[in-house]
């Protein structure tokens, strides 16, 4: 089962912890959470380092949320992606729009 938990690490910056595969049934779980992050007025830090897994809903979601918070001038960052989700967000060339740090920061 994936887990989620949020920190607000200023005014202006909020990171979610994803603990789990980011998969279809993820997904069916998160996206009340991410619509909240959508909605929210804060710059987002998706942090992927307990993330072992994500498939073409879990890319699809991420992406999303980027567009639609976009569209608010506010940032969407992911850190500590490692190993398949990593190199599946290189192959389908995700770090080119969105900043993708390996390391915590």
């Amino acid at each position: 089962m994936t887990k989620v938990q949020k920190q607000q690490l200023n005014n202006l910056e909020l990171r979610m912890c994803i603990s789990g595969d980011l998969d279809a049934a993820a997904i069916e779980y998160l996206r009340a959470e991410f619509d909240l992050l959508a909605k929210s007025s804060c710059d987002i830090q998706l942090d992927f380092s307990y993330v072992p897994f994500i498939d073409s809903s879990g890319i699809g979601a991420v992406v999303f949320l980027f567009k639609r918070m976009r569209i608010d001038n506010r940032n969407l960052k992911i850190i500590g992606a490692q190993g398949q989700p990593l190199k599946l967000l290189q192959h389908l060339r995700v770090d080119r729009t969105i900043d993708i740090n390996a390391s915590l920061a």
